[in-house]
């Protein structure tokens, strides 16, 4: 009886042990056989690839079968909603503020790929392919399907690519949502990593904010939908705004991100600030006194309006002659008005008597009396003081322009090296 019981206990023990096994076989045949699918899966090749890409793009019900399409090992780390938000950034970036869809697409050659991607994003991705679609509308600016290939040729979803070029286009994304808004502070506090030197302090960055509010406010015409995104990369993005009005005519704007080696996000976006003629008037004070461009009687200059001069200097060249009735020639000449924190700049027709009249074609201030442009600019002033009133100024070296129905206008600074400006100069500008 006891010889039975060890054997049944055997036979039990042997049941188990087997069962275990067999259990542990099949997991192992079961995961032998997904590797093997995985690993028997036809590669996709670069043409096949970009395919699969324009495929979901032209239609978003192909989103998940493209993206099952693509191996596993040719799409690491490429989560089916990153890949998924990736090609809604493609769609917009495609169409390009139409309806349009991709037709057909070419590979690029080495020597085109070259041509036609930023240098920069060259040496960052050597392994970088491209094709150049073609699409159901035309525009003047191409746009590429980019992919990168292993060490076997074989291209591959980039995760850095990818995640790089949604993280730059949700900022910038963000910024025009800001704008639209109006929202100062949180322009301010996005276009502010742009502008490390220390003469952007936080009025001059919050003072670049309200211009830009301003100007997307006044000046762009063109909706969201029909911003153009003229170039796509992970480290810069270039943005097409195609309707602005600019001095009552119609423009285009264009606004460029980058990353620095940082990582901030740069964003260059320039605006022009309006301009009235105040810019091209010199004040004493509050007293109105000249405006460059205007001509004048010389008994109405010196003594009616700014006084009699230190001196006066008379240039000896003609710039242009003058025949009175009676035959006798009278020549204009450059006439210079010193006076103690000034000087006006005449063009004016000489006589035996001196000058009569003449056009100012320049004033300069170089401290002294209150003398000041359109009440704001003044001998003295820093550059952050400039740019809290002018904030786009140093884009063109400390420059601000003026234009009327007569002429162009500068007003430019000169400045020591403290960065306090040492004199203020209008010039009327000839074409």
């Amino acid at each position: 009886m006891k010889a039975l019981k060890k054997i049944a206990a055997l036979i039990l023990m042997l049941s188990v042990v087997i069962s275990v096994s067999s259990c542990a076989f099949l997991d192992k045949v079961e995961s032998f056989v997904d590797g093997e699918l995985e690993l028997n899966q036809k590669p996709v090749y670069k043409e096949e690839m970009v395919r699969l890409i324009v495929s979901a793009v032209n239609n978003p019900d192909n989103l998940a079968d493209s993206y099952s399409s693509i191996p596993e090992n040719q799409r690491k780390d490429v989560s089916y909603s990153l890949f998924s938000e990736y090609i809604s950034i493609l769609r917009e970036y495609f169409q390009q503020g139409t309806k349009r869809t991709v037709t057909s697409f070419t590979m690029l050659t080495d020597e085109q790929l070259s041509q036609a991607v930023d240098e920069q994003v060259k040496q960052t991705y050597s392994d970088l392919v491209a094709a150049q679609l073609d699409f159901t509308i035309d525009t003047d600016i191409p746009c590429y399907v980019y992919l990168m290939l292993n060490s076997e040729g074989l291209p591959y979803l980039s995760y850095n690519w990818i995640s790089g070029t949604i993280r730059i286009y949700n900022y910038a994304n963000t910024y025009f949502n800001l704008l639209d808004e109006g929202n100062i502070e949180g322009i301010n506090t996005m276009i502010a990593p742009s502008f490390s030197d220390a003469v952007y302090t936080d009025g001059v960055t919050r003072a670049k904010a309200v211009a830009l509010a301003d100007f997307y406010h006044d000046k762009v015409r063109s909706n969201r939908t029909q911003y153009v995104f003229e170039s796509l990369y992970p480290s810069s993005i270039d943005v097409l705004i195609p309707k602005v009005i600019v001095d009552a005519e119609e423009e285009s704007h264009n606004v460029h991100l980058s990353i620095s080696d940082n990582g901030d996000y740069i964003i260059d976006d320039v605006v022009n600030t309006p301009m009235d003629v105040s810019n091209i008037t010199l004040y004493r004070e509050e007293t109105t006194l000249i405006r460059c461009g205007a001509t004048y009687n010389k008994d109405l200059l010196l003594y009616g309006i700014m006084g009699e001069p230190v001196f006066i200097t008379y240039g000896v060249d003609d710039l242009d002659v003058r025949v009175n009735e009676d035959g006798s020639v009278v020549p204009k000449r450059r006439v210079i008005c010193n006076y103690y924190g000034a000087m006006i700049i005449l063009e004016a027709y000489i006589t035996a008597n001196g000058w009569v009249d003449g056009n100012i074609i320049a004033i300069k201030i170089t401290g002294g009396e209150n003398f000041s442009v359109g009440q704001q600019l003044y001998v003295g002033m820093s550059r952050s003081e400039i740019l809290c009133i002018h904030p786009f100024a140093d884009e063109d070296e400390y420059t601000i322009s003026y234009t009327d129905a007569e002429a162009n206008y500068e007003v430019n600074f000169e400045f020591d090296e403290n960065d306090i400006a040492t004199n203020v100069r209008i010039d009327m500008i000839r074409e």
